[in-house]
């Protein structure tokens, strides 16, 4: 279960538990996908849309970030593999996206 924390904005906000794995496969290849961050954007009253943060890994070198997708996102556990692939799609190489 996510546990409640205040966001910028002073609303309690439900964050999902972090650190949440889901192993897919996209293009006959293993892949981990780990949402490590959270947040939202908007203002109250609105609660505005989730964001999310996943890395995405090799099975057989879990920690290593080959790839990373920002974006919209909700609980990885409710994904399908299509929304997976999806967003595995738009992942950037680590890295990139802060240049």
């Amino acid at each position: 279960m996510g546990e409640r924390r205040a966001g910028s904005d002073g609303q309690e906000a439900d964050l999902p538990d972090p650190r949440i794995e889901r192993r897919f496969e996209c293009q006959g290849e293993g892949w981990i996908a780990t949402a490590i961050g959270w947040s939202r954007t908007g203002r109250a009253p609105d609660r505005g849309s989730r964001l999310v943060l996943v890395t995405f890994a090799r099975p057989e070198k879990p920690g290593e970030y080959v790839r990373e997708y920002m974006g919209a996102g909700d609980y990885l556990a409710d994904l399908s593999e299509d929304d997976l692939e999806a967003m595995f799609a738009r992942a950037k190489p680590c890295g990139e996206s802060q240049r």
